[in-house]
C-alpha cells in the first residue's frame, strides 16, 4: 500500500493526522504529509489508514496497492 496526500486538493481539515497520527502529521502551517513515503507493510495501521482515507472530505488522500 502506498499513500500520498495531494496537497493541491487538501483543505487542511486535519482528519488524516487526527485519525492516524502514526502515519500522518502536519507541518507548522497545518499542511499534512505522510511520515512514511515507502510501502507500508504494517497491517496494524491499515484500518486507521482506511478510516482517514474515507474521512477526507475532498478525497485528497490517494492510496494505491503495490506489490
Amino acid at each position: 500500500m502506498k499513500i500520498k496526500i495531494c496537497k493541491d486538493e487538501c483543505i487542511l481539515c486535519g482528519n488524516c493526522y487526527s485519525l492516524c497520527p502514526e502515519i500522518f502529521d502536519c507541518d507548522y502551517e497545518g499542511v499534512p504529509y505522510c511520515k512514511i513515503s515507502t510501502d507500508i507493510k504494517y497491517k496494524k495501521f491499515e484500518k486507521k489508514i482506511l478510516k482517514s482515507y474515507s474521512s477526507c472530505p475532498v478525497n485528497a488522500i490517494k492510496i494505491s496497492n503495490s506489490k
